[in-house]
């Protein structure tokens, strides 16, 4: 009986170490950075499978930093929508 108890949480933690992702990032001013991600839209009546992929450049102005939507693609159940900035 004890074994079996050390085998599931042997299993248990292995399974919690290969979920466990870890995300860096170093932004600069003035410098494009994309964001990208897949997951899913929920609306009221259902679930959808969603992906996003925008680009992003910070500026600068006195002490504030502002994010600007440079370009982008979102997908939600194969139907696309782009962002693009002129």
């Amino acid at each position: 009986m004890r074994l079996v108890y050390v085998a599931g949480l042997v299993l248990i933690s292995v399974l919690v170490g290969i979920s466990a992702q870890n995300a860096n990032a170093q932004l600069g001013v003035n410098k494009a950075f994309t964001l990208e991600g897949t997951g899913y839209a929920i609306s009221g009546s259902s679930v959808l499978p969603a992906t996003a992929d925008l680009q992003f450049t910070i500026n600068q102005k006195g002490t504030k930093a502002e994010f600007v939507l440079q370009n982008g693609l979102l997908d939600i159940n194969g139907v696309e929508a782009y962002f693009l900035r002129y």
